[in-house]
């Protein structure tokens, strides 16, 4: 048994204390958070937590109780980016100044935050070391970044495989077997710069190639296409292509922030990763369009009703969500909204409905933001027979509703393929 200390307890530090603490570790969860302590000690724990199993672990916002008798000290905290959208490194930096001051010999520090080439090592490292300690010598330092994907019934913490790089060969072997205990696959590389880059290559390219979704999206409502059919008959190819989907925006933590870390540091370099810079101007644009469709189709005397505004369907979060920009921007041009999310609570800034089929009542236009499985339980194809519907995810792929027009549906009438 060890003592593990877990950094950060959203959706990528929780599972791995419940994770771990399953296997009969020792795990405390500290967050400087008190909110964030509270929830958790009330059973409200982030979705990427598996709940079918949970033994007992221990909370803290207190860094003396844990950190001195952790023989492991995982760090899970945000690398979000600024309002210029440069990398913020403070969370990250916080954390390793906190761990710095009760550093003791022989520990190991796992670092799991996505960021640029270089963190771990000339940032992170520096501040370890401000204990007076050695890294390599007297403690160990690991780069293993996260891969979770929230809301993915198909990809867990159990089954991703998981990238572990460190310059210590002992070190790298005890992060190795303790990841082994609750990971089916453990990838390990001796380069901590590579692994860092490769997470950020990961995120780029699937914000690249949605990008790329995106503006077929927009070019085939022009040709009077719809790109459903053409991204399916594309993927009828077996080598070479892997579909991408149009959207109202992307979201969350990771797609739009992760790849601007990798563009920011080939600008320190002196390299314009314009790919990039394109890609984030197109995806950020979408919840224009979006506006834009229900500004061109729509009665702007009518209320309009937004199914799901979190970020991605099935999950809770609404960091970075389209549904932000497109709530706010028809606030902003006086038109009548409100929302139904059976994941997100209620918030200030915009009303919210509470029951689906009465606010489908109230609405004259329903615009589909989010797919989550909730709306499936009902016959939205029959619920919605006489509104108008913009359809910015594919909920429907057939022509329902009084009127509907359908992101990247140039022309509604086109079959569907079977």
């Amino acid at each position: 048994m060890k003592n593990i200390t877990v950094v950060g307890l959203g959706y990528i530090g929780m599972p791995l204390v419940v994770a771990l603490s399953n296997k009969g570790h020792k795990v405390f969860g500290y967050d400087i958070s008190e909110e964030v302590i509270k929830k958790i000690s009330e059973g409200k724990y982030p979705e990427s937590v598996n709940t079918t199993k949970i033994k007992p672990f221990n909370l803290t916002t207190i860094p003396d109780e844990c950190l001195p008798k952790s023989n492991f000290i995982i760090i899970c905290v945000p690398t979000p980016i600024t309002k210029d959208k440069k990398p913020d490194t403070s969370y990250i930096q916080s954390a390793a100044k906190t761990i710095s001051k009760h550093l003791k010999k022989d520990q190991i520090v796992i670092f799991e935050s996505s960021t640029y080439p270089g963190t771990t090592e000339e940032l992170i490292k520096p501040i370890l070391e401000e204990s007076g300690l050695k890294e390599g010598k007297d403690f160990g330092l690991i780069y293993s970044p996260e891969r979770l994907d929230p809301g993915s019934k198909t990809y867990t913490l159990e089954n991703l495989p998981k990238l572990i790089a460190g310059n210590n060969k002992e070190h790298l072997e005890k992060v190795r077997n303790l990841y082994s205990e609750i990971i089916n696959e453990v990838i390990t590389t001796d380069n901590i710069k590579v692994a860092e880059i490769t997470k950020l290559f990961e995120n780029t390219f699937r914000q690249v190639n949605i990008a790329l979704a995106n503006e077929l999206a927009l070019l085939c409502e022009k040709l009077g296409i719809n790109v459903y059919n053409v991204i399916k008959l594309a993927a009828t190819k077996p080598a070479g292509f892997m579909p991408h989907y149009p959207g109202p925006g992307v979201g969350g933590d990771c797609i739009p922030t992760v790849p601007l870390y990798l563009y920011w540091e080939g600008i320190k370099h002196g390299f314009d990763f314009s790919l990039i810079k394109i890609a984030d101007q197109v995806n950020s644009k979408m919840p224009l369009h979006i506006i834009d469709l229900i500004e061109k189709n729509v009665d702007k005397t009518k209320p309009i009703l937004i199914l799901g505004i979190s970020y991605k369907p099935n999950v809770a979060s609404i960091k970075n969500s389209a549904a932000e920009v497109i709530l706010q921007g028809l606030k902003s041009k006086g038109w009548k909204t409100s929302y139904f999310d059976p994941k997100v609570k209620k918030t200030k800034e915009f009303f919210s409905e509470i029951d689906l089929e009465n606010a489908i009542d109230k609405a004259n236009t329903v615009v589909i933001l989010v797919a989550h499985d909730y709306f499936k339980n009902y016959d939205l194809k029959n619920m919605l027979r006489d509104k108008v519907i913009i359809d910015a995810c594919n909920f429907f792929q057939v022509n329902v509703g009084k009127k509907y027009i359908g992101l990247g549906k140039g022309n509604i009438e086109l079959p569907f393929l079977n």
